[in-house]
């Protein structure tokens, strides 16, 4: 979101900048699992290819880009990169010893991380630095993206499962779910549609948000019962879910995970913005702790969960850590800077435990023929945690400041001389940070500007409260659920789902008891 406004600030469109945001959720939602079902089918290799080699299409388009609506555009065909990223979770997992599985993991989310920091404090450094230097941002995504696919394409080249090999092309195709596929597609667009308009610029009640909200929605429980009830083999194979209760507890976790998380990303700026500076490049690097945070949190995870065999523990104290954040930033005050550096560490060490953690006790969860269709889901179901919350917290938010905005700002300017029937107008300017129109204002003196800020402060802080609170209230909810993950023990072992090289060993009775 913060480089999207700096990108805004160069081609326009600033009023569409959640849609760069809002193609993600649709790209991941969409798309990832229709993939993780056809991988099973012709392979993972391929996949991951041609997902690169869309999002590079996608980079160079938002690269050139005169226009938000182009770069709407050409970041959603970048996103397809992530339509892939259950694929990268599986190979991750079915290619080490299931006890090493947390490395794989870990490796995955340490190159989320280390792009995550490298677009945030580079993309806000380059744009200070040289005339729309976001740009280059871009082009650095496309070599990566073109390295990414040259590796997979001649260094990845696993022997074929069975279904690649005994299945025609049509047999293949008659096995996706297509009902699933198109429906989600279909749903997921028109809700994420109808969230992003709500407020934006149209209200709750307008056709516009109505029309595809309630529309996209109607489709999306339809799909719910369609794959409860009427397909057990299809894209939420049931199958998935047999072994025992921790992907069902693993989903429910990510949903959480993915919610809190997307929240943080778009408040958290925004109070350092309101409360502290609204340099760019200082916001960001403010966010970038809770990436670098994560490094760290990997690291951890990566020793624990194999020596002590134990995913509980760690999903549990992320969710103390997410609880934490929030409740640091509830006692946030203008002046309090140590805490807006101290908050972000303790986000960053909940999501790099907790989505890690998610994705190892669902993978532990699944049979191995359906690792692919659990990392779909995880993707699936954080992405659309994300979607429905952000939205959700900024219909809170607004309805917060527009109800303790006037009323903090009026305690603290009409004692000082202020007529109240120059209330609504001083507030509009001061909203506004219109200097000229503030001191056309009669009895509008620096004092009194001085006390309106302040008053707008306290009354953002006060905004902040219900949404900090309801985050820490779902973080509690997910610590809740994390309890009743089950550690199999004995499933840490030194087998491999899918070697690179095919196994013309027997496998050891360890192995071959767990398999």
């Amino acid at each position: 979101m913060i480089l999207g406004q700096v990108m805004a600030r160069d081609i326009g469109g600033i009023s569409k900048v959640s849609w760069l945001s809002s193609g993600v959720s649709i790209v991941n939602m969409s798309f990832g699992p229709a993939f993780s079902q056809a991988a099973d089918y012709w392979g993972r290799k391929w996949f991951i290819v041609a997902s690169c080699s869309i999002g590079m299409v996608g980079a160079i388009i938002v690269s050139r880009a005169q226009s938000m609506n182009i770069a709407i555009l050409g970041t959603t065909l970048a996103s397809m990169v992530l339509a892939a990223q259950p694929l990268t979770f599986t190979v991750a997992s079915e290619i080490l010893p299931r006890r090493y599985r947390v490395l794989g993991q870990a490796f995955v989310n340490l190159g989320l991380a280390s792009g995550g920091v490298l677009a945030l404090l580079g993309g806000n450094a380059l744009a200070e630095a040289f005339g729309e230097g976001w740009r280059i941002i871009w082009y650095m995504e496309t070599g990566f993206l073109a390295f990414a696919a040259t590796v997979t394409t001649f260094m990845y080249n696993p022997p074929q499962r069975p279904e690649e090999v005994s299945l025609t092309t049509r047999a293949k195709l008659g096995m996706l779910d297509w009902t699933a596929i198109i429906s989600l597609t279909i749903g997921v667009v028109l809700f994420v549609m109808g969230l992003t308009w709500a407020n934006n610029p149209y209200p709750w009640r307008d056709a516009h948000v109505l029309g595809p909200f309630l529309i996209g929605s109607a489709i999306l429980i339809a799909l719910v019962i369609h794959q409860t009830k009427l397909k057990k083999d299809g894209l939420f194979h049931h199958g998935a879910f047999k072994s025992d209760r921790n992907l069902a507890i693993a989903l429910i976790c990510v949903g959480i995970e993915g919610l809190v998380y997307f929240v943080a990303n778009v408040y958290y700026p925004m109070e350092v913005a309101i409360l502290f500076t609204s340099d760019a490049n200082q916001i960001a690097l403010h966010w970038s702790v809770s990436l670098f945070s994560m490094f760290f949190a990997l690291a951890v995870i990566v020793w624990y969960i194999p020596t002590k065999r134990d995913m509980r523990t760690p999903l549990v104290i992320s969710y103390v850590f997410v609880a934490l954040f929030f409740g640091l930033l509830l006692a946030v005050e203008p002046g309090k800077t140590a805490l807006m550096w101290v908050a972000p560490i303790f986000v960053g060490l909940g999501t790099g435990i907790g989505y890690t953690v998610c994705v190892v006790v669902a993978h532990f969860g699944a049979p191995q023929e359906f690792l692919s269709l659990a990392s779909g889901m995880i993707i699936c179901i954080r992405a659309f945690g994300a979607s429905i919350g952000v939205p959700i917290f900024v219909s809170m938010f607004n309805s917060q400041t527009t109800k303790y905005l006037p009323r903090y700002i009026a305690n603290a300017v009409l004692p000082l001389g202020l007529a109240p029937k120059d209330l609504p107008a001083f507030i509009q300017a001061l909203l506004s940070s219109d200097s000229k129109s503030l001191m056309q204002i009669p009895g509008v003196s620096p004092d009194v500007i001085a006390a309106g800020v302040s008053g707008l402060q306290q009354g953002y802080i006060k905004s902040f409260q219900a949404p900090h609170i309801t985050a820490i209230i779902l973080a509690v909810v997910g610590l809740i659920a994390s309890c009743f993950v089950i550690n199999p023990k004995a499933a840490f072992n030194m087998h491999v789902d899918s070697p690179l090289v095919e196994n013309k060993v027997a496998p050891t009775k360890e192995a071959a008891a767990s398999a």
